[in-house]
C-alpha cells in the first residue's frame, strides 16, 4: 500500500457521518491535576487502569472514531494483558499519539511557554509509525499539505471569559461563518475542541452548529477531551466498584454528542 492510500485509509476509518474523535491525551501534569480533583495519586497504575477504563467501554466505537493517546499510553495494556492502542481498534477506533511532550518555561523570556518534545520528534515517530507519520511530517514543513488527508481541529467562536455568555445559536453562526470564509471543501472533516466548555454546554453547541450548517462541505464533529471524560471520571472516583458507572457516563456522552452532530440533541436527553 502506498503512502497515499495508507493516508486516505486512514481518513476513511476516522471520517463519517456518526462519529467523533476522543481526546485522552492529557500530559502528566494535567491528568494529575484531573486526579487530584476526585483524589487519586496519579500513579503510572491508576492511569493505565483509567484510561484502560475508557477504552474497554463496550459499544464506543458506535460514537468515537479515534482516539489521541498520551505517549506512555501507548505500551500500557488492559487487564486482560491486551495494549491499549489494540484494544481501541478492536472496536475499530483509529488510535493515535500526541507527539509534543506539553509547555514549558521558554529560556531568557520570562513568562512566555514553549513546546517541548519538538526536539528528537523525528525518531520517535519513527516508533510510533514509520515511513507514513515521517513523510506526512516532512510534508507538512515543505507546505505542501495534501488537504483531503487532514482533519482540522479548531476552537468554536466562544466568548471571551470576561463577556456574557453567547446562545448556541449565536456560537453556531460566528463558528460557521469563519469556517466557510477560510475552510477549503477538500478538507474531509472540522472536529471542535471543547476549549474549557462543561459537557452539556460543549454538545448543545454542537448541536446548534449541525442545525445550522446548511451547505457545509465538512463532517462537523468533535475532538472532545475533558467534555466526554469528566463525567466519567468524576463517576469512577478511583475504585473498581464505580468502573461500569464510569463506563457508561462515557458512553452517555459519547451517544448525546452523535445526536447532536445530527441536530437531534436537547437538554431534556441528559
Amino acid at each position: 500500500m502506498s503512502i497515499k492510500q495508507a493516508l486516505q485509509q486512514t481518513i476513511n476509518d476516522m471520517v463519517d457521518a456518526h462519529r467523533g474523535i476522543l481526546a485522552m491525551d492529557e500530559s502528566a501534569p494535567t491528568i494529575e491535576k484531573r486526579f487530584d480533583a476526585i483524589s487519586v495519586e496519579s500513579t503510572e497504575e491508576n492511569r493505565r487502569y483509567y484510561r484502560s477504563l475508557l477504552l474497554d467501554t463496550k459499544d464506543l466505537g458506535d460514537y468515537i472514531s479515534s482516539v489521541i493517546l498520551f505517549d506512555e499510553t501507548l505500551t500500557q495494556k488492559n487487564d486482560a494483558g491486551k495494549l491499549l492502542p489494540e484494544v481501541a481498534w478492536s472496536q475499530k477506533i483509529v488510535p493515535g499519539v500526541k507527539v509534543d511532550k506539553g509547555k514549558g518555561p521558554l529560556p531568557g523570556a520570562p513568562g512566555d511557554l514553549i513546546t517541548s518534545g519538538l526536539d528528537g520528534l523525528a525518531e520517535r515517530l519513527a516508533i510510533y509509525r514509520e515511513q507514513v507519520l515521517h513523510s506526512v511530517f516532512h510534508a507538512l514543513h515543505l507546505h505542501n499539505v495534501r488537504l483531503e488527508h487532514m482533519i482540522l481541529k479548531p476552537n468554536m467562536v466562544l466568548p471571551g471569559k470576561e463577556c456574557r455568555r453567547a446562545a448556541p445559536q449565536e456560537i453556531a453562526k460566528a463558528t460557521l461563518k469563519v469556517l466557510k470564509r477560510t475552510v477549503p471543501a477538500a478538507v474531509p472533516s472540522v472536529n471542535f475542541l471543547s476549549g474549557g466548555q462543561g459537557p452539556e454546554e460543549a454538545t448543545e453547541n454542537l448541536n446548534s452548529i449541525n442545525k445550522l450548517r446548511g451547505n457545509a462541505p465538512w463532517q462537523l464533529s468533535i475532538s472532545y477531551g475533558r467534555a466526554l471524560q469528566q463525567p466519567a471520571l468524576h463517576a469512577w472516583q478511583g475504585t473498581i466498584e464505580n468502573r461500569e458507572a464510569a463506563q457508561q457516563a462515557l458512553l452517555k456522552r459519547a451517544r448525546l454528542n452523535n445526536l447532536a452532530r445530527r441536530g437531534e440533541y436537547s437538554p431534556g436527553l441528559e
